[in-house]
């Protein structure tokens, strides 16, 4: 599913597609159990995100981290990563976003 989202991206000139679809694909690896490709992967689209001042984008890199963690048995990192939804003055805040974590 998230390599038509990459391939559409890509036909049109949107990177910020390509970035949500790694960023979706780091979800999908931490719930699956992969834990060290999800962190892998949240490590790259947050490096895409921050150059693209994408807090929404940036949100979903800690849900992705915090999910990886949590389905590791790494409960304080998780907690970490997913507080930072939920703070304002957090560059991952995002109003939305943080009804997911």
């Amino acid at each position: 599913m998230t390599e038509d989202g990459r391939r559409v991206a890509g036909e049109t000139g949107q990177p910020l597609w390509t970035t949500g679809s790694l960023v979706q694909d780091a979800i999908a690896a931490a719930l699956r159990g992969d834990g060290d490709q999800a962190l892998r992967m949240a490590a790259t689209a947050e490096s895409a995100a921050n150059q693209q001042r994408l807090n929404d984008l940036l949100a979903c890199v800690q849900l992705a981290r915090g999910l990886a963690w949590a389905a590791t048995g790494r409960y304080a990192e998780a907690y970490e990563a997913l507080r930072r939804l939920f703070d304002r003055a957090d560059p991952s805040y995002h109003q939305r976003e943080c009804f997911d974590g």
